[in-house]
Parts: C-alpha cells; structure tokens; sequence
C-alpha cells in the first residue's frame, strides 16, 4: 500500500512499455481510463481495495497480454458480457 489518493491518470502514452500495474490498496477513485489499453504489454492490472466507481470496463480485452486482473473492493456497475472476440483474454 502506497497510500495514494486521487484518480488514477487519465492518459498513458501509446506504446507505455508498462507490464505490471499494481495499485491495490490506496484511496484511488473516479473512473477507470481505457487509455491504459495503450500499454499492450500489461500482464497485472491490479486496481483491488480502492474507490473507483465506474462501469465494468470492457475495454480489458483489447489487453491480449493480461494474465492477472484484480478488480475488487470497488463501485463497478452495470453488466458483464462476454468478450466480443474468442481470442480475448486468452491469458487471463
């Protein structure tokens, strides 16, 4: 636990060579971006024990290397579908 406080960016820059974010446990709230599908490289997105609140992000299959999702302990709403694509979160 970092113990941040704030949103988490609103913007990662296309190509963000990021493999693991891991920001679990702090006092992060607001939405969710989908700009971190920018960083096609990411095996953990752990966002568990914060205070986002936002929509089921779907936009989490365009990650193709992502292995490991945490996502709970927050305000997720709305529904979970399947994936668009059967090659969609092979890895997860």
């Amino acid at each position: 636990m970092n113990k941040l406080h704030g949103a988490i960016p609103s913007t990662f820059a296309k190509g963000c060579a990021l493999k693991n974010l891991n920001l679990n446990s702090n006092h992060l709230e607001g939405p969710l971006k989908p700009s971190i599908t920018n960083c096609k490289d990411v095996q953990v997105l752990d966002v568990g024990n914060n205070m986002i609140n936002d929509s089921f992000p779907h936009w989490i299959e365009a990650l193709s290397e992502l292995q490991v999702l945490v996502l709970r302990s927050n305000k997720f709403h709305g529904p979970i579908t399947a994936p668009t694509s059967p090659q969609s979160l092979l890895k997860l």
